[in-house]
This record gives C-alpha cells, sequence and structure tokens, in this order.
C-alpha cells in the first residue's frame, strides 16, 4: 500500500510576521511604472530571455545538485517555480511587496535521485527588481519544453517534502 502525496495546500502555512528576521533590511516600495504595465499589473523578468535578466550576470549554475536535507523555502503556493535557500532575506529576493503577506511555505530535499527526467534545478544569484536590491540565492525548477514546471511537481515526484513532513 503506497502513502498518499499530502501537499502543502492541505492546512496552508500562515505568511510570516512582519517582525520575521527575514524582513530585515527590507522596505517596502510600490513597483512604480518601471515594474507595471499599462493595466497595473507586474512586470516579472522575462525568464524566456536568453539574457536571463532574473539573474545578476555570471552567477548561474545550469544543473544545481542539491544535497538531501537541504532546506529551501518559498513566499507563495507551490504551484511556482522558484525557490530559495531556507532563511534568504526578503529584500534579496527581490519579490513584489505584494508577496510578503503570501503563506511561506519551507521545503527539504528529500532524494535528490527523484528529481524527475530531464528536469533540473538552476541556481543563480537574484537580479535587482521591485525596487529591491536583490542578491540572494535563488533556485528555478526548469522542465523540457512543453511541462509547466513546479514545487508542486518536486513534491509529488519525491524530490521536495514539507519541511516537518
Amino acid at each position: 500500500m503506497s502513502n498518499p502525496v499530502h501537499s502543502p495546500l492541505d492546512v496552508p502555512p500562515q505568511p510570516l510576521s512582519p517582525h520575521s528576521p527575514l524582513f530585515d533590511g527590507y522596505h517596502p516600495v510600490e513597483p512604480g511604472p518601471a515594474f507595471t504595465d499599462a493595466d497595473g499589473g507586474l512586470i516579472y523578468p522575462d525568464d524566456s530571455l536568453p539574457s536571463k535578466p532574473y539573474a545578476i550576470e555570471g552567477t548561474i549554475i545550469p544543473h544545481a545538485e542539491l544535497p538531501q536535507g537541504t532546506t529551501l523555502d518559498r513566499f507563495g503556493y507551490p504551484g511556482g517555480e522558484w525557490l530559495s535557500p531556507e532563511g534568504t532575506p526578503f529584500a534579496e529576493r527581490a519579490l513584489p511587496p505584494g508577496s510578503a503577506v503570501k503563506p511561506y511555505f519551507e521545503y527539504v530535499v528529500a532524494d535528490p535521485a527523484r528529481l524527475p527526467p530531464g528536469w533540473r534545478i538552476e541556481q543563480s544569484n537574484v537580479a535587482p527588481w521591485f525596487n529591491q536590491p536583490g542578491g540572494g540565492v535563488q533556485y528555478r525548477i526548469i522542465a523540457p519544453d512543453g511541462i509547466d514546471p513546479s514545487v508542486t511537481e518536486l513534491l509529488e515526484s519525491g524530490y521536495l517534502k514539507a519541511k516537518g513532513g
């Protein structure tokens, strides 16, 4: 009998307190016209460009190998493809202010061999964006063409598990 995979969405965590040490050095600044489109939507770095504007030039490691037990975290639900090492300050992630009030999830690399075939983890340092300095380490989940990568997929494959789960 197999154990069912439980999603962190079964009991979503709360956002972090604004007094969390992860917010030390963070100064919320509205994105402004440089980071919003005509309809007011946020403009994120285009991750399809060869220049990889989401990363500081020269910091990209295309095939990062995260050892078992590595602790990662994320502001926002596991449908996304970005993670950071646990404890990376919010300002170093260069996220928009609205992300600060999203649920905060923590994960552990459970079994590196369970990364789905053709998938990889790209490591880089965060480029400044949304009026934040960036500079922190980030991990991008990359899947073969035609597949939408996500933390959820890595939880289901057994590569990741929810911290404490």
